[in-house]
């Protein structure tokens, strides 16, 4: 289960729910969370999903546009240097998730260039939206 999560109104803390949609155009099942994540994870537990592929913009010191996967110990220990949109950080939603259904919980996260309340996606990340998209089409299959 891929789920997005960000705000489309702070630039590039958009991608994943923009991800989301990309998604869906294709007709692969995902759900944009937001900024408020834990209030889907009713929906989340109710597709009982064994992995679940949480897509948001995480600041890890990479030039923007670069994503990378980490895993929910990773996830634990990511310092996000104040950024963070989030009511509920993401290691205590992954948590959640876990806990709540047992799924496994990874965090693609893509290193956002721009948070500029009022922004669209910056072009450098924008650049890297079918690179995501490619990977998370093969994480689905379980590559």
């Amino acid at each position: 289960m891929v789920v997005g999560i960000g705000n489309r109104l702070r630039g590039d803390d958009g991608v994943g729910c923009v991800i989301v949609t990309l998604l869906q155009e294709e007709r692969i099942e995902a759900v944009e969370a937001g900024a408020v994540p834990e209030n889907f994870i009713g929906v989340i537990v109710k597709r009982k999903p064994e992995r679940v592929l949480l897509v948001d913009a995480c600041d890890f010191g990479a030039p923007g546009g670069e994503f990378r996967l980490f895993s929910s110990a990773e996830i634990e220990r990511l310092n996000f240097k104040g950024f963070s949109s989030h009511t509920l950080p993401l290691n205590m939603f992954a948590q959640l998730i876990s806990d709540t259904c047992g799924a496994q919980v990874w965090l693609l996260g893509i290193q956002p260039e721009s948070i500029t309340l009022g922004a669209g996606l910056s072009a450098t990340v924008a650049a890297a939206l079918p690179r995501v998209v490619d990977f998370i089409r093969q994480w689905l299959k379980g590559l």
